[in-house]
Order: structure tokens, then sequence, then C-alpha cells
């Protein structure tokens, strides 16, 4: 009884303290100064801006799909390296379209795709608050005005980047390609997503042409390239066409049925 008559007389001193301190603290200017000081800075622990910047990229990452954005681009290399490369190399022919330039049209590919998914999320905000409240980006960790700014910038990077493959290639409607891909996925999100059939149709083409592009463009650099094409030419781009409509078309029917 005696101990806890002395810690109750102890907790009362210290809350009573505290109170008077508190209130010479208010009325005391230098203090006054000190704390509003303090609530303005902006001061951040260095693993609290780690941690934030973590946070920030992890939901960007999220909001682009990066696994899409991956499947792309392994994608648009493996028709690359894995089919236009080894059967060239077969029948002794050199790969015209550069390097560089492909490089640059999967770049503008990617943007063009995650500024689609941006978007789309954007435009989905009220379904998915329904649908999957717990995943809901856009709106809740992502404003809605970063996700419009940076689905425009996402977008405006692409096309310059199309302009520059199309100047590159010496063809001017490669561009056209790309700005109707653009065209098409704010189409898509802001209202054939609602139809049953013409927006999953939409995307699957979408799906289609990516693995599509990259053959076309080799076909039409071996034809600026190369005046007169004798047999073994013409078998090695047929068969290369073929293999690539091959991954195109299953590309379009795997998407359609997922879709």
């Amino acid at each position: 009884p005696f101990e806890c008559l002395r810690r109750l007389r102890v907790q009362r001193f210290k809350s009573s303290t505290f109170k008077q301190f508190q209130t010479i603290s208010n009325n005391f200017k230098p203090f006054q100064t000190i704390s509003n000081n303090f609530k303005q800075s902006k001061i951040v622990p260095r693993k609290s801006k780690i941690n934030l910047y973590l946070c920030v990229m992890k939901n960007f990452l999220k909001l682009i799909r990066w696994k899409n954005i991956l499947v792309i681009i392994l994608t648009m290399i493996a028709m690359r390296l894995l089919v236009i490369f080894p059967v060239f190399a077969n029948y002794g022919i050199k790969v015209m379209f550069p390097d560089w330039i492909f490089y640059l049209m999967m770049l503008a590919t990617v943007l063009i795709a995650a500024g689609g998914y941006v978007i789309n999320d954007y435009f989905d905000q009220k379904i998915d608050r329904v649908n999957r409240s717990g995943r809901v980006l856009v709106g809740f960790r992502v404003p809605r005005r970063k996700a419009i700014a940076m689905h425009l910038w996402l977008n405006v990077f692409a096309l310059i980047i199309a302009v520059v493959v199309a100047v590159a290639a010496r063809r001017w409607w490669y561009f056209f390609i790309f700005f109707g891909a653009f065209a098409m996925l704010w189409i898509y999100s802001l209202d054939l997503k609602k139809t049953t059939f013409w927006g999953n149709l939409l995307i699957a083409m979408l799906s289609g042409i990516v693995p599509f592009l990259v053959g076309m463009t080799e076909y039409f650099a071996q034809a600026d390239a190369v005046s007169y094409w004798d047999i073994s030419h013409i078998r090695a781009v047929k068969m290369v066409m073929q293999v690539i409509i091959f991954f195109s078309v299953f590309a379009f029917i795997f998407s359609l049925m997922r879709e």
C-alpha cells in the first residue's frame, strides 16, 4: 500500500510539472519560435527519404504494370536475337535494321504501353474501388493530377522517340503507328472498354502488333538496302516473317482469350 501511494504521488507530481512546463512554454516566445520552426522544417531522416523514394518507385512500377512491360521487352528482343539473327546468319545475310534504332523503337513501344496502363487506371477509379478496393493506386497512393501528368509525359517522350525512329529509318509512317497506338489506348480507356467485343479486340490487336513490328522494320530495311534479292535472300526473309507472324497471331489469340 505504501509503495502504491508513493507511485501515485510521483505520477501526480510529474503530470503537474508537465502542465506547468507546457503553460510556460506556450507563454514564452522563444519556445514558440523553436517549436514553429521545427514544425515548418522539411528535414527528414535519411532512412525516411530512402523509404519514401522506394515507396514512390514501387507505386510507379505497379501503375505501369512492370510485368507486362517486361513481357513486351523480352518479346521484341527475342524476335530480333532469337529469330532474325539466327535465320539470317544461316543464309549468310546481314541484318540491316540498326541496333540503336531498334532499341529506340522498343523504348517508344514500352513508353506508350506504360502510358496506356496509367490512363486506364485513371478512368477506372470508381470501378476499381468496388472490384479491387485494396489495390487502387490512382486517387489514393498516386494523386489524379500526377497520374494524368505521368500519362502525358510518357506519351510525349514516346512520340518524340517515334519521330527519331521514323527519320532514321526514312519512313515517316512509322510515326503514325505509334501515334495510332497512343490514340487507340486513349479511346479504349475512355469508351471502348465498356463494350464487350470491340475493346477486347483492340487490345488483342495491339498485343499482336508488338512482335510483328520487329519483323516489319527489318523487312523494309532489307528492301531499302538490297536492290536485288536472290533465292537465299527470299527464303530467309520468308522464313523470318512466317515465324514472326505465327508469334503475332499467337499473341493476338492469347490476349483475346485472356481479355
